[in-house]
């Protein structure tokens, strides 16, 4: 023909896809430190391919058939405008793969940025996909969202979330490029508890299948799915196990099918969300250290680095009279304690209470649990809350992966961060009204009224003491219960603590609670010396009574100390006795 087309400045590379939701959407301009990335992008031949944004057609209409074109734009990663609005976490791996690829040759690479927020899983497989799978297709007509013409487009706001919406409009036009591999981060729409996990591990079975299809070069032996785990965020009522289920299937995955996908954990990172920004807590700020997380795994699995292809995970169990073992898939590298003591191991026997375990390491790939009130273990869990954080288990530069050995029954979970004395704060979550969350650090111990107090590592006996003190002849502290860290304490008979400094002291203990509706309740609960331990310190146990199923808003602690010549007293070695 006569027509003469010109392409100027193209480069051959390296390509892959961010995809999932709002996490995997979130831009650079919301990340703290964004200008110093930046600014350390200026010599990189980095390119993203940035679909057209569907936030203001949500409403639709959408396609029912695949599409063979939608609007996009590359942009550079020096054009700062474009820059903000590119996926924080795809450009925190692309900076990363890039650095180690062009240590001896000059590779560019390109992010196809394909996302959007809110979306479900089933959102971005093919119809077909629900009519050829029967347990995909028992999911999608137990939900009454089999996609048909006759119902397509009929949800008003939320048609972008009908199943299949996005594969028709956004994934199945880009058909024909060849990716290396897939960053997915995606979850928080399908948190719905353990039964439907099982549904959402088959979906993703099908989004590796069909992705791998469209998008696998030739030649090329896996097409690695990084699976970005989700951060705690409180998706259902206290205790109740939701993220945790999802976070399993990515490590699930990753086991079963070695090099097709890898799970990257990120209860570690740290939890600010843009709060002047008037965002949601669920959108954590941390996708530039989870972008490089991501990268080293994509390094390992897709080009051969030394490192973790996966994140390190549960492998197997055993019990051995009141002691359970676990191993560990470590990728030939060691287990490592980040902290005094491994934290946040639950342990279970038949009841189902699941109680926070003494663990420690044994081996290279093996963690020994136990807990002094269960002598028949039968089942542990590891991070595994919507609100969980604080494990401290590491190998290959990376958390090890939560996990629940339970798959037969829901797992409920009541943290008690303030058993240990030398955490001063755990992590919450409330709903304030419509819209809004207070989502900040709170207090495990609290000072009564004319009291203060602080943490002893002198006088004490596990590390860390609550030193208790006042200018009044009574000193006391209280707990407080939050959403998963309830004050569940009529599933167990007593508490008990060593007091130090104990004589001549009075000790009394408190329970407060509210009834159905909503009147305010307090009982003393019987305290007694157990034994005198030295001539310091003294065991004590205090005896719950309390209406059944009915959870605690305060326990508070107090101590008559008039005949001291120090108004002070110490709490440590603090331990709930269950029932049986």
């Amino acid at each position: 023909g006569e027509d003469t087309v010109t392409l100027e400045d193209l480069l051959f590379g390296e390509l892959w896809m961010a995809a999932g939701q709002s996490n995997m959407e979130m831009g650079n301009n919301q990340m703290p430190g964004a200008e110093e990335v930046f600014e350390t992008l200026q010599t990189c031949h980095i390119r993203f391919f940035q679909q057209m944004s569907l936030w203001d057609r949500v409403g639709g209409p959408f396609p029912f058939e695949p599409q063979d074109d939608f609007p996009g734009c590359w942009h550079r990663v020096q054009e700062w405008e474009a820059f903000g609005w590119l996926s924080a976490c795809a450009t925190a791996m692309a900076r990363a793969v890039y650095r180690v690829l062009n240590r001896t040759a000059q590779v560019p690479l390109g992010i196809i940025d394909s996302n959007m927020g809110a979306t479900y899983v089933e959102d971005w497989l093919p119809k077909d996909s629900f009519f050829k799978d029967p347990v995909l297709r028992e999911w999608m007509e137990t939900a009454g969202q089999l996609p048909s013409s006759e119902r397509w487009d009929t949800y008003g706001d939320i048609n972008y979330l009908q199943p299949s919406a996005m594969f028709n409009t956004k994934t199945y036009p880009l058909h024909g490029i060849q990716v290396r591999g897939i960053l997915w981060y995606q979850g928080e729409g399908n948190t719905r508890g353990r039964e439907h996990s099982v549904c959402y591990r088959r979906a993703m079975e099908e989004y590796h299948r069909v992705y791998a299809e469209l998008f696998q070069p030739a030649g090329v032996a896996h097409f690695p799915v990084i699976c970005s785990q989700l951060f705690p965020w409180r998706h259902v009522g206290s205790g109740e196990c939701r993220i945790g289920y999802i976070n399993q299937v990515f490590s699930d995955l990753a086991a079963a099918y070695p090099g097709e996908f890898a799970a990257a954990p990120v209860y570690d990172l740290s939890p600010a969300w843009a709060y002047t920004a008037a965002n949601h807590p669920v959108h954590p700020l941390n996708k530039y250290p989870l972008g490089e997380r991501m990268a080293s795994l994509a390094l390992a699995g897709a080009y051969g680095e030394p490192g973790l292809r996966t994140a390190a995970a549960l492998s197997g169990r055993q019990r051995e009279g009141g002691r359970l073992t676990l191993t560990f898939s470590t990728g030939g590298q060691p287990l490592e304690c980040r902290g005094n003591r491994l934290k946040v191991f639950f342990l279970c026997d038949e009841s189902g209470l699941y109680q926070e375990a003494q663990a420690r390491l044994l081996s290279p790939d093996k963690v020994v649990l136990s807990h002094p009130y269960i002598a028949h273990p039968l089942h542990t869990a590891y991070q595994f809350t919507d609100m969980a954080r604080g494990g401290n288990l590491w190998c290959g530069g990376m958390p090890v992966a939560p996990f629940a050995t339970d798959t037969e029954h829901t797992l409920r979970i009541e943290a008690k961060p303030w058993l240990d004395l030398s955490q001063e704060a755990v992590w919450i979550a409330y709903d304030t009204e419509p819209g809004r969350v207070d989502c900040f650090y709170r207090p495990t111990w609290q000072p009564l009224p004319g009291s203060a107090l602080c943490r002893d590592d002198v006088f004490c006996e596990t590390g860390t003491a609550l030193h208790l003190l006042g200018q009044s002849g009574q000193i006391g502290a209280f707990v407080q219960g939050y959403p998963f860290a309830a004050l569940d304490l009529y599933e167990y008979r007593a508490l008990r603590f060593d007091l130090f400094a104990y004589q001549d002291v009075e000790v009394r203990v408190a329970v407060e609670w509210r009834d159905p509706v909503g009147a305010s309740h307090s009982v003393d609960c019987p305290v007694s010396l157990l034994k005198e331990k030295s001539i310091d310190w003294a065991e004590y146990e205090v005896e719950f009574i309390l209406p059944e199923r009915v959870s605690a808003e305060r326990l508070l602690l107090l101590f008559g100390v008039s005949k001291k010549p120090v108004h002070m007293v110490n709490l440590d070695a603090l331990q709930l006795l269950p029932w049986g």
